[in-house]
């Protein structure tokens, strides 16, 4: 969106293409990172789009710590702060994911397990989805950086939303562009590690963009769980044949 800053990784999810020939609607789902990094400017871009809902997907120690500005006329919607059981030990900080050798294997393995758990049974992602159901749009939603979180609750809306696996990891991969100065510059301060190590390299990525491992196997883990995409989005979060009708006619032209 023009005069948002590119490092806040905003963008419209409208115009992604389903398999039944339509397209999601402009205006309706909106992603980023952490509305509390935007300026005065920004957020009143922010209120000129109707915003109804916002989606907080971080922790509640970091809502506490950096909250969201208030958006005129849009809800907080209450959540849990949810974080899988694979991801409770991982440390998260610079100290964690600039590891070296094998303790830097070791933190890409827990990782790994995180994100592929992250789009199962996860409390949070039951109340995103919802709120759509419920026409709490237009919607953004976010975490901290708009990337992990953020990118899986994407994935799970576009699944819904009939979108291609293709696509969605098109979409998925886009932060990457977002985020490419700032991925550019902690590789190039850190290039004498980045080459005399394997495993640093990933984790570098993973700490300030996405990978497209990462996010293939978010989809990959849906597969090897369920025998059909439409399974995993009843068995998990309730989106029967009835509800993903209602929610394609709501937000696909």
């Amino acid at each position: 969106m023009s005069g948002i800053r590119k490092e806040l990784n905003f963008r419209d999810l409208g115009g992604y293409p389903s398999k039944d020939g339509r397209t999601v609607r402009h205006g309706i789902f909106y992603r980023s990172a952490g509305l509390f990094r935007m300026n005065e400017e920004e957020i009143a871009q922010i209120e000129s789009l109707n915003i109804k809902a916002i989606m907080d997907l971080r922790a509640d120690w970091q809502r506490k710590k950096r909250p969201d500005p208030e958006i005129r006329g849009a809800k907080q919607i209450e959540h849990t702060g949810f974080v899988p059981e694979s991801g409770r030990e991982i440390d998260f900080s610079p100290r964690g994911m600039h590891q070296i050798g094998e303790d830097a294997r070791n933190q890409f393995e827990k990782l790994e397990l995180y994100y592929r758990d992250l789009i199962f049974r996860n409390p949070d992602f039951q109340i995103f989805m919802d709120n759509i159901l419920a026409g709490n749009v237009p919607i953004i939603f976010h975490c901290a950086s708009g990337k992990d979180r953020t990118g899986a609750a994407a994935i799970l809306l576009l699944l819904a939303l009939g979108v291609d696996e293709k696509v969605i990891m098109e979409d998925y991969l886009l932060t990457n562009k977002y985020y490419e100065d700032m991925i550019s510059d902690v590789f190039g301060k850190m290039y004498d590690e980045v080459i005399s190590d394997d495993y640093l390299p990933v984790l570098l990525q993973i700490e300030n963009g996405v990978m497209e491992y990462i996010g293939r196997a978010m989809l990959e883990e849906i597969r090897n769980r369920y025998e059909t995409t439409e399974a995993f989005l009843e068995q998990e979060y309730g989106l029967d044949r009835k509800k993903l009708e209602k929610l394609r006619n709501d937000y696909l032209e």
